[in-house]
């Protein structure tokens, strides 16, 4: 989308090749002068809608057809190995924040049940197999795989459903139906 903005602005030539970095891949390799390679890690490049998670790389005939030939994507890392120093300082990949956020929970197995609740909730399942369903399948860390379903209700929304159940409790409580009766008598005797 960016990229779109400049080039419709005259700001930007697409006609020749184009390398496109994630956010942490450029800070990296502009901090460093170039001494680290453009990249981006598997956890990472699944949210850009271009990975392969079977191939564990880009699907480049995806790109190719939505991008042209003249997109250089970053080069995909895997694990949590360094990838190169900065003044010293071991640089690793630009993770992706939902898996980050399992990972840490760390007592997870393919039994476990995560649900991140933020602006939007997202349930994963761990699996150590790569599986396909009505889900996301992302990569992960360690070899394994989140099974994903995104787009369930948080934040807010969650404030919402608690209110409601509060008030279907109170509603449905002995006060509650006696005082829901005296509501509807109060309204039939007004019309």
């Amino acid at each position: 989308a960016l990229a779109s903005f400049f080039a419709r602005r005259n700001e930007l030539d697409l006609r020749g090749e184009v390398l496109i970095h994630s956010l942490a891949g450029y800070i990296f390799s502009s901090l460093s002068e170039g001494s680290i390679s453009s990249f981006c890690h598997e956890t990472m490049a699944a949210s850009w809608g271009f990975y392969d998670v079977e191939a564990k790389d880009w699907a480049y005939h995806i790109v190719e057809k939505v991008c042209g030939k003249g997109i250089i994507f970053p080069r995909i890392i895997h694990g949590t190995d360094s990838v190169g120093k900065y003044e010293g300082i071991a640089v690793h990949g630009d993770f992706g924040d939902h898996q980050v956020s399992v990972y840490g929970v760390r007592g997870y197995d393919e039994r476990s049940m995560v649900l991140t609740l933020g602006t939007g909730g997202i349930l994963t399942v761990p699996s150590q197999k790569l599986t396909f369903g009505n889900y996301e399948s992302r990569p992960f860390f360690d070899g394994m795989y989140a099974n994903t379903l995104t787009r369930q209700p948080g934040g807010r929304t969650v404030d919402v459903l608690i209110d409601l159940i509060r008030q279907c409790a109170e509603l449905f409580s002995e006060n509650g139906i006696s005082r829901l009766l005296k509501s509807i008598k109060l309204l039939a005797v007004k019309c």
